[in-house]
């Protein structure tokens, strides 16, 4: 007996050196499987099951943070973000099955905050551009990425929805970097250096450059990030005028006309209510002749290519603002509407222009509510420093303007915005890379 066992011990194959390597070999090497085939499973995985992945190595990690997979991998949301009876606030997220989930604060719990200080300034690539107070924040509500990236002294206005016409955020790929876009109104008459303009924020260089925007900028609303232009659309001088729609392209710092639909042979004046993405395309709704439609151009940037989706049938509804959201599994449209005083809705339409259903909402949300389209994604954005800086208190930043002289703003001991007027100050202050970018 004693033989036999020896004998089927024997018999066990032996771990050899080989044997071990293969065992502690690095998980991401797949010498049989392509790369290609790697990424298209991956693609299709749960966002969740992605983010635990990124621990398995450092090839993973870098392997499930590629753009390519990203692009991949997006799954649309809607954000809605309302303000409840309390004071405080509460997030959650539609999906494309109407499914509501709450979403945690992506602030801590502790800090006070009431509504006048914090903003959703706009969306782009999974990730947020929140307000809070004069410090602007990039938040990804997948992973709970959430870090301070610039700050702007203007915005220090109390009645902060007034300085603040409108917002967005945009990808600058050749500098693979942010930038925050707002159009504000003038906080000091008198500034001829804060006259009312738009405004670009750069978030690794550290300035605010003001723009040329060619229509009137108090008629100003936000739209869409699409082909990695940011859209906003405006009217000539009142509500009731043609309104335009303009994309914005953060390489160049540039607004520019998008075609609208050829003018109908019995007229065309309309009132735009608001512009959103379905299908990957561009889309607009528009009161006209006591109808609201809802516009896609199929063909970005090609005139003709814009079509009737479909008409909405509540007519009752046509004072309302409606924003496209984004369509459902079964080919379902959301939309935000926002009638009279109240909080607003996100309601499901038909393809035939009847109201499918609305999506339920906090019951004890107070008369503030905003709903935001934006594709999940993995995205952490790296090597963005004002925080460090701000700790060491050398955090200050450029405004550059079109018809005044730049200036330099730095952050006191009393945590306020000044203007550095002293050259010698100023160059002490300055490092090497600040000068570059000057």
């Amino acid at each position: 007996m004693e033989r036999g066992r020896g004998s089927s011990s024997s018999s066990r194959p032996r771990e050899t050196n080989k044997t071990i390597a293969l065992k502690s070999e690095d998980p991401n090497n797949f010498p049989n499987i392509p790369e290609e085939i790697i990424i298209d499973i991956l693609s299709r995985l749960p966002h969740q099951s992605l983010c635990r992945l990124r621990c398995v190595s450092k090839h993973w990690s870098s392997l499930i943070s590629d753009s390519n997979l990203i692009s991949l991998s997006k799954r649309q949301k809607v954000i809605v973000v309302s303000q409840l009876y309390d004071g405080s606030f509460s997030f959650h997220s539609i999906d494309q099955q109407c499914s509501v989930e709450n979403v945690q604060t992506p602030w801590e719990k502790n800090l006070d905050l009431c509504y006048t200080e914090v903003h959703i300034y706009g969306s782009c690539n999974g990730l947020f551009l929140l307000g809070i107070k004069v410090d602007l924040y990039l938040w990804n509500p997948l992973n709970g990425y959430f870090k301070k990236v610039l700050s702007y002294h203007r915005l220090t206005h109390r009645y902060l929805s007034s300085s603040v016409i409108t917002s967005g955020l945009c990808y600058d790929s050749s500098t693979n970097g942010y930038k925050a876009v707002m159009a504000l109104t003038p906080l000091d008459p008198c500034d001829s250096k804060c006259s009312k303009c738009v405004m670009v924020g750069n978030f690794r260089r550290k300035y605010w450059k003001e723009v040329c925007f060619p229509f009137n900028i108090s008629s100003i609303r936000s739209g869409p990030v699409l082909n990695g232009q940011l859209h906003w659309f405006a009217c000539n001088t009142n509500f009731l005028s043609t309104h335009s729609i303009f994309s914005f392209d953060p390489l160049v710092d540039e607004f520019k006309k998008v075609p609208m639909p050829k003018p109908s042979k019995d007229g065309d004046e309309f009132i735009l209510l608001g512009l959103g993405v379905l299908d990957g395309c561009i889309c607009m709704i528009r009161h006209r002749q006591c109808n609201v439609e809802v516009w896609v151009m199929e063909a970005y940037g090609v005139q003709n290519s814009w079509n009737v989706r479909f008409v909405i049938n509540e007519t009752f509804r046509v004072c309302s603002m409606f924003e496209p959201l984004c369509c459902t599994k079964d080919g379902k449209v959301l939309l935000r509407e926002h009638i009279g005083y109240d909080s607003g809705h996100v309601n499901v339409y038909n393809s035939n222009g009847d109201l499918d259903r609305d999506v339920p909402r906090p019951s004890n949300c107070n008369y503030s509510m905003v709903a935001m389209a934006y594709e999940e994604s993995l995205v952490e954005p790296i090597d963005y420093t004002w925080e460090n800086e701000e700790r060491r208190g050398i955090a200050t930043y450029v405004e550059h303007f079109l018809s005044a002289s730049s200036r330099t703003m730095t952050k006191g001991k009393d945590s306020k915005w000044h203007l550095l007027e002293d050259p010698e100050q100023e160059e002490a202050e300055e490092t090497p890379e600040k000068r570059r970018i000057r």
